[in-house]
């Protein structure tokens, strides 16, 4: 296992309860802790072998960078969109809508598509349609079908987030090269399928 940081870097990590994977998590104080952090849980990790057999030790470090880069990347999203008043999700359904060339997606759609329950997408949307960002009618071929487009306004906002999301949460991925790309995104569609199919190891 790779050994990554320096002592030079000062970090606060703090022991919570054990998490529901059995691993601690750590608070950082801005990114550039993020090499230490590891560091840190690599060498706990090579004190705790009864807990942790060598052969998982890899899984657990993995699971740890996965963690660390959502989080970090979720919370530079969230400043950005906090900007706008958006949520990740909202800021995601509008995303969807605009690539879908104008076709409608119903709320059941929505749901499937970014993980949220079909009460927090239909709440979410109502608010959207509230603030004139979504537009919403029935079904003309279903009445018990709602079906939600972009409104001008939606597109407006998503246009104007649009640079800033690039450069604030795209821009850290932009270090991998075309073949990288393709690798991770073979290895993270890999791992969901295993996990949609609850495939233990």
């Amino acid at each position: 296992m790779r050994q990554i940081g320096d002592d030079k870097w000062l970090i606060q990590v703090k022991r919570f309860d054990i998490d529901s994977s059995g691993w601690y998590y750590f608070f950082m104080k801005n990114a550039s802790d993020l090499p230490y952090a590891l560091a840190v849980a690599s060498t706990r990790l090579e004190r705790i072998g009864q807990l942790v057999p060598e052969e998982q030790k890899q899984l657990v470090m993995l699971r740890l960078m996965m963690k660390l880069t959502t989080s970090i990347l979720n919370n530079r999203m969230r400043e950005v969109l906090r900007r706008q008043d958006l949520h990740m999700v909202s800021f995601t359904a509008l995303t969807l809508l605009i690539n879908a060339d104008g076709a409608p997606l119903n709320p059941s759609e929505l749901s499937t598509m970014t993980g949220e329950s079909k009460a927090n997408i239909t709440r979410l949307c109502d608010e959207m349609v509230a603030r004139g960002l979504l537009l919403r009618r029935g079904n003309p071929d279903d009445r018990r079908r709602i079906d939600l487009t972009l409104a001008p306004a939606g597109e407006t906002t998503l246009h104007a987030l649009w640079p800033e999301v690039h450069q604030q949460v795209l821009g850290p991925l932009a270090v991998l090269d075309s073949a990288e790309r393709d690798t991770l995104e073979r290895i993270l569609e890999k791992v969901l399928h295993a996990l949609e199919n609850g495939q233990a190891g």
